[in-house]
């Protein structure tokens, strides 16, 4: 899946096409980030690459954390996905070991949460029902810059998602 979306990706830029160096250097060398994927129906299925989690809940309290479960767990070098390979200037691919985790929960629960690392940590240290009341109730714009501000999580992207059956 990742090489097919990297594979579009490059073959969508106009190489030849007039583009400045430091765009096209910056094309090839990509980008990196984690990566988690969820599908939520009867079953939750998640595959993970670094330090984004998944957190399970149900009648209050916390279930299940992946693929970190331990707030000590989370360190400053997770493993990511690479946007390149060389691309079309170099068609090279690079083989890196693989850094894919993959979960599956069948059980019953009430909230599943996606967030980024910084958030991810936050939620494991405040402990999950302090911060999951504060992510339903507050809002977004205003609980983000908040938890910046109060030193409660490092300064990074604060990213999340909260689905509830």
């Amino acid at each position: 899946m990742v090489d097919r979306a990297r594979d579009a990706w490059y073959s969508g830029i106009n190489w030849e096409g007039g583009l400045k160096w430091n765009v096209k250097n910056k094309a090839t060398r990509g980008s990196h980030a984690t990566l988690l994927i969820v599908h939520v129906g009867e079953t939750v299925v998640s595959s993970a690459v670094g330090d984004s989690c998944l957190f399970i809940r149900k009648g209050g309290q916390q279930l299940v954390s992946f693929p970190i479960r331990h707030v000590n767990e989370f360190g400053i070098t997770p493993s990511l996905v690479w946007s390149g390979y060389g691309g079309a200037p170099l068609r090279k691919r690079v083989s890196t070991r693989n850094p894919w985790k993959v979960f599956s929960y069948t059980g019953p629960y009430d909230e599943v949460l996606l967030a980024t690392d910084a958030l991810s940590a936050w939620v494991m240290s405040e402990g999950a029902g302090g911060a999951m009341e504060r992510l339903r109730s507050e809002e977004p714009e205003t609980l983000l810059p908040s938890l910046q501000r109060e030193g409660s999580v490092r300064n990074d992207d604060l990213t999340f998602i909260l689905v509830r059956r």
